[in-house]
């Protein structure tokens, strides 16, 4: 393993994977709310970014919700 890579558990891995499709079902509320309510999209392509790098981290696919507009940095 390259010095200076994080090492963590794979308990530490699936609950940070639990918590992204977490997240993912919220995004997918709120997208619904905003949808019903006549919002326009209101994500901020930074934030976007981050959260699409995090999910892909845990193999977690975010296109079907926030699109493929905030690519993830890489």
């Amino acid at each position: 393993m390259p010095i200076g890579e994080p090492v963590i558990s794979r308990a530490e891995f699936e609950e940070l994977k639990r918590q992204v499709l977490e997240m993912k079902e919220l995004l997918k509320r709120a997208k619904e709310y905003d949808e019903r309510n006549g919002e326009p999209e209101c994500e901020i392509d930074e934030k976007m970014q981050i959260l699409r790098k995090v999910a892909q981290l845990v193999g977690v696919d975010l296109d079907d919700v926030i699109g493929k507009g905030a690519r993830a940095v890489q």
